[in-house]
């Protein structure tokens, strides 16, 4: 099922953050997201309107965050609002969203606290309205240089606009990013090997704690 607007994308992506630790300033972009100043902006940028090649951004270089290249996608864009730094982009085929807050945890100093907090994280996003309803499985992995563990939602008891999702939930120099590519349709081992290739060219540079 495809989204109806950009707004919409946005919103379903969004949605789990609100209940994520004091990041009050998600339900804040939310609800500036239904200004008319700010939709006509973000339409004018939407992934979903056709530009010429020279427009087209297939790799973001964002902070800690030194790579992440998108080789099946046609166009990412991005934007800023209230702290929030993402990215994100659609083909026929997948989803994309990449966001970066720029709230800091200071509390991450050890492995303790960077486990503690990034699976405070996880089940902040996992218990949202948008994403409770899929099985998932998670696994500590090492991507593009820093520590963090992958997510995979799967198999949802509600019918759903996006059929499958892998997440990247990680933590470097006290940020948190979450990369998220997903299936809009049934997940087949060739959209499987897109996802795959937009994970093997993360690299970050900097400190899990």
């Amino acid at each position: 099922m495809r989204f109806n607007s950009l707004e919409s994308a946005i919103k379903h992506f969004l949605k789990p953050f609100r209940h994520f630790l004091d990041f009050q300033f998600f339900s804040v972009y939310l609800r500036l997201l239904t200004m008319k100043r700010l939709l006509v902006t973000a339409l004018t940028i939407s992934a979903y309107v056709s530009t010429s090649a020279q427009d087209t951004l297939r790799s973001v270089h964002y902070e800690n965050l030194k790579q992440v290249s998108f080789h099946h996608l046609k166009k990412i864009d991005s934007a800023e609002l209230k702290g929030v730094k993402f990215f994100y982009g659609a083909s026929s085929d997948l989803f994309f969203e990449c966001l970066i807050p720029v709230t800091q945890d200071s509390s991450i100093i050890n492995q303790k606290e960077f486990d503690r907090s990034l699976q405070i994280f996880i089940e902040g996003f996992s218990s949202s309205e948008s994403w409770k309803y899929y099985q998932r499985e998670q696994v500590d992995t090492t991507l593009g240089g820093v520590e963090g563990i992958l997510v995979h939602y799967y198999a949802s008891s509600k019918p759903v606009k996006i059929q499958e999702f892998y997440n990247f939930f990680t933590i470097v120099n006290k940020k948190n990013y979450v990369i998220a590519v997903g299936s809009i349709n049934e997940l087949t081992p060739a959209i499987k090997k897109e996802i795959d290739d937009v994970f093997e060219t993360v690299r970050f540079e900097g400190k899990n704690y």
